[in-house]
């Protein structure tokens, strides 16, 4: 039985590659131009929102009107309940809590740091400690212009002091002072010393404290010269608030309009020292002198002037026989020109106080605890109405702040680090 094979039948033709008609090609291609179109269609349709989906996330993409901040003259009117007549009611909402996140925060101007002593010695020195200063945050920065020994870091111009060399130790002018805090954008606070100033009494005759006996009349001091023993300037010389009022006035004419003023105490004189000196020293009453002396100063200023006290005397006053700075404290009423200025030094820390009444403290020796404990006793005895600071350690920013947070809780606004 012989096999038969399949005929296979062979041609040169493609099979995939028919000839197509003319109509059928026509179709085609306006069917490609439709899907073309609608390709192009679509992607720019859809495209924006997934490109903004990918860069933005999950966001709502629903157009907002730009904010536009508060126009200043608005914004420090009072807040009532009614509109101002010259805005439409609908303009005068408040902008969403959202938004006004977007305005910068005010400065406060309330806080003041002490700036070091080397700061004044040229102007170069000067210059480079406010760029620093003010890169760190700073608005007000208080100098030490006359310091416990009496001199004065400014080439002052009272005839009476201009070319001594022990009393004139700046190498600026006040002008030059001036301008250079200026120019930084820092507003100067000037702190004097006042009575614990051991060199004016031997450059103005008269003005320290005389003792007159059948040897003559001759200068007291705290001590005898072979333990060191140095004057102390006093109050109830009218030479002495001659010059420190000439010092205020001096100061102030050169523009200065903030003051501190320091250590406006009485020496704590011994039973051998009131034997010695005037019965004015022994006085009730004497404490109306710092006062006065503080007056007198202030308005020869005509500024903002301070008192300062610190607050281990505050603290002690009811108990302590020697008030040293706080001796003021019960004449405080005759203020009317000056505000009192309430300080923690640090060496005040790990110490234990008697307040009077049988009470006493243990003052903490963390220095951020300290300060809300000691201004804590200090409130019902002062009021917040006082400016308050904390000196004689370097702080950290941190400890700065955490002082700061918790001095303004309590009330108290304005604050000096030293």
């Amino acid at each position: 039985m012989s096999k038969k094979g399949f005929k296979v039948k062979r041609t040169r033709r493609n099979l995939y590659k028919k000839r197509k008609s003319t109509g059928r090609k026509v179709a085609e291609i306006v069917l490609l131009v439709l899907i073309v179109g609608a390709l192009i269609f679509i992607g720019y349709s859809v495209a924006p929102p997934i490109i903004d989906f990918i860069q933005n996330g999950s966001e709502t993409t629903e157009s907002t009107p730009a904010w536009t901040p508060p126009v200043t003259e608005d914004t420090e009117k009072e807040n009532t309940d009614k509109p101002s007549e010259e805005t439409p009611a609908s303009t005068t909402q408040k902008p969403q809590t959202t938004t006004t996140a977007l305005a910068p925060k005010p400065v406060e101007n309330t806080v003041v740091v002490t700036a070091p002593a080397q700061a004044l010695y040229s102007k170069e020195a000067l210059a480079e400690y406010l760029a620093n200063a003010k890169k760190e945050g700073a608005v007000k920065i208080a100098f030490c212009l006359k310091d416990e020994i009496g001199q004065l870091w400014y080439k002052s111009e009272l005839e009476i002091v201009k070319d001594n060399q022990a009393v004139i130790k700046g190498a600026m002018t006040l002008k030059e002072i001036w301008d250079e805090c200026k120019k930084a954008g820092i507003t100067p606070v000037i702190q004097l010393n006042t009575l614990y100033d051991r060199r004016t009494p031997y450059v103005i005759t008269g003005t320290g404290f005389m003792v007159t006996d059948q040897g003559g009349t001759w200068t007291w001091n705290d001590n005898t010269i072979e333990k060191g023993g140095k004057p102390w300037t006093n109050p109830f010389s009218d030479k002495t608030t001659v010059y420190f009022a000439d010092i205020m006035k001096e100061l102030s004419t050169a523009g200065f309009k903030e003051f501190i003023l320091s250590n406006t105490m009485f020496p704590n004189f011994g039973n051998y020292d009131y034997n010695l000196l005037g019965t004015e020293v022994q006085a009730a009453d004497r404490h109306k002198k710092l006062t006065a002396l503080c007056e007198a100063m202030a308005q020869a200023g005509k500024g903002d002037t301070l008192v300062k006290i610190d607050a281990e005397d505050l603290l002690t006053y009811s108990s302590a026989k020697y008030k040293a700075t706080a001796e003021l404290w019960g004449d405080k009423d005759s203020l009317k020109s000056c505000k009192l200025y309430v300080d923690l030094n640090a060496s005040t820390l790990g110490k234990k106080l008697d307040l009077g009444n049988s009470k006493s403290i243990t003052i903490q020796s963390d220095i951020v605890k300290a300060a809300t404990q000691c201004f804590t006793e200090i409130k019902p005895i002062a009021g917040t109405d006082i400016v308050v600071g904390v000196s004689g350690a370097t702080l950290t920013a941190q400890q700065k702040a955490e002082i700061e947070k918790s001095l303004k809780e309590m009330g108290f606004n304005d604050i000096i680090f030293g």
